[in-house]
């Protein structure tokens, strides 16, 4: 069963997941004035915010306050999309960098430990 993601839908999800508009633009990525307008109906909202939308909507999404966690198969693909498709957005992300160059030195100081232990 498709779900149909117009203005309405934006405002309930935002309202049941207890979201202000800034709160829900920095989980998608996009501005508080984007969300605005979607839910004012004067702009349409593009295909990949509708799969993230119903992604919130199924509960799968990383929370600012749950970086720290460690992600499913399926987050990770969700944000590997996501990735690919607004790369530029999601990397301005403050929480997602930090999230990003944490795990980048944890592999690296992981791949040090090994360097040595096998020599």
């Amino acid at each position: 069963m498709s779900i149909d993601i117009d203005s309405d839908f934006v405002k309930k999800l935002r309202k049941k997941q207890r979201l202000n508009q800034s709160e829900l633009a920095d989980l998608i990525g996009v501005s508080t004035r984007t969300i605005q307008n979607w839910e004012g109906k004067k702009r349409n909202i593009p295909e990949w915010a509708k799969l993230t939308l119903q992604n919130i909507e199924k509960g799968i999404y990383l929370k600012q306050n749950e970086i720290e966690d460690e992600l499913t198969a399926e987050e990770v693909n969700i944000l590997s999309n996501l990735i690919l498709l607004k790369e530029d957005k999601i990397m301005k992300l403050s929480f997602f960098e930090k999230w990003l160059k944490e795990k980048l030195l944890k592999a690296k100081v992981e791949a040090v430990e090994k360097y040595k232990n096998e020599n």
